[in-house]
């Protein structure tokens, strides 16, 4: 299935690896930024990135967020999610599944009874228009 496998692949399971990858590549040039002036560039820019996912969270509510904050603050909050969730699961929080509501059978409808009487059989979605008997 080639491309369809690799897109539900990243959707299912690569999504959840994210954070873990960026944590790593951040100790990665964290470490390296002490021997190589082109890692330390690399700091220097996550550090960037990291102050406007800053701003465009802590943007005052009802203001319109310009569009670099915007992005940055959401892939922020994306990644944040993720971590909450793997704390969840992993904390053995009790995690809720989706279930349809329980109700009860909805009573007759307005008409529904006479409908039935002049020759409609509940539930067929036909009515007898000819007036005589249906065989």
């Amino acid at each position: 299935y080639g491309a369809f496998s690799w897109m539900l692949f990243s959707h299912k399971v690569a999504r959840w690896l994210v954070p873990a990858a960026l944590a790593a590549s951040a100790a990665g040039i964290g470490l390296q930024s002490v021997t190589d002036r082109q890692a330390r560039w690399g700091v220097a820019a996550m550090a960037a990135a990291g102050a406007l996912a800053g701003l465009g969270l802590a943007w005052p509510e009802g203001r319109k967020v310009p569009r670099p904050l915007a992005i940055a603050a959401y892939g922020a909050a994306g990644n944040v999610a993720v971590l909450h969730a793997w704390a969840r699961a992993l904390g053995q929080a009790n995690n809720a599944t989706w279930e349809p509501t329980r109700r009860a059978a909805s009573p007759a409808l307005p008409g529904q009874k006479a409908a039935e009487k002049n020759g409609r059989e509940a539930g067929d979605g036909s009515a007898n228009l000819g007036g005589g008997r249906r065989g």
